[in-house]
């Protein structure tokens, strides 16, 4: 026969797990979007769910195309994006809920080109760098290099980085090569170390053994991107549908807050307020 007290001690620890088990449900943030800035963002929510322990927040990756579907279908909190939104994502957020959704500025970043350490070639103008993504420069040495191919490396399309890229430097023209396409801005730098003859693009943020290239002869730092100098910046977008509400409105007020401000910088990107 079943001891009466053993059932009760089960159906004590299924109703305090079940509790538990909700309340971590009632105050979980999702967030996915741009890889520029999941390392960010996952080091933000660190810090947030140390003081406030009743909040779990999860950040998955994707690109910032893929964080703004999640945020269409109504699967994700917030989306992180390296980009603005495009109209018809607008468009169809407001078909969906009626809003066109609310755009949070959290921080600045730039895209910057990734060259080899050993690389001679240390200044790119805009048009060299849209010549080079043609494949109408195939040589280093038609740009002051050495004899080698130049190994183009890209983003995957997915990712919002890709498209201001093309935006910004190849006046909305496609990428000519997909030969060397990664997921992440991290896989690019990590190749561009071990190949003298490759360039490649992503955020300011990420660091590596890797130099940047100066842009029209500007190099990006902290304050050549804080100031507009450095040609090519950008915003950091949080999106949400609606004005946010309960823990995801003080998670967001928290990262544009003075404390949140601060491990922006920390992380190697650039503060809203200075």
């Amino acid at each position: 026969m079943f001891n009466k007290n053993k059932l009760s001690t089960i159906l004590i620890f299924v109703f305090f797990y079940s509790c538990s088990f909700l309340g971590v449900k009632k105050n979980m943030i999702r967030i996915k979007g741009s890889d520029t800035m999941k390392r960010l963002v996952t080091v933000l929510a660190n810090e947030y769910m140390k003081r406030n322990s009743e909040v779990y927040i999860n950040v998955a990756g994707g690109g910032s195309a893929e964080g703004i579907e999640t945020l269409i279908k109504g699967e994700v909190d917030i989306c992180n994006s390296s980009r603005p939104m495009k109209a018809e994502e607008i468009e169809r957020l407001s078909l969906f809920y009626n809003k066109m959704g609310l755009s949070f500025l959290i921080g600045k970043d730039a895209v910057v080109l990734y060259l080899n350490k050993n690389n001679p070639v240390k200044n790119l103008s805009l048009n060299d760098v849209k010549k080079i993504y043609e494949c109408k420069i195939k040589k280093w040495s038609e740009i002051g290099g050495d004899s080698e191919n130049i190994k183009i490396i890209t983003r995957n399309r997915f990712s919002g980085t890709r498209l201001f890229f093309r935006e910004r430097f190849l006046d909305g023209e496609q990428i000519c090569s997909d030969d060397y396409v990664f997921p992440t801005t991290r896989e690019i730098i990590n190749f561009i170390e071990n190949n003298k003859d490759a360039v490649g693009y992503g955020g300011y943020g990420f660091k590596g053994n890797i130099n940047f290239a100066k842009i029209n002869s500007v190099l990006p730092d902290s304050i050549t991107i804080r100031n507009d100098k450095y040609p090519v910046t950008r915003y950091l977008h949080f999106y949400t549908i609606d004005e946010p509400k309960g823990d995801v409105k003080a998670f967001i007020n928290w990262v544009i807050s003075e404390e949140g401000q601060k491990i922006i910088e920390r992380e190697g990107f650039i503060s809203i307020w200075k």
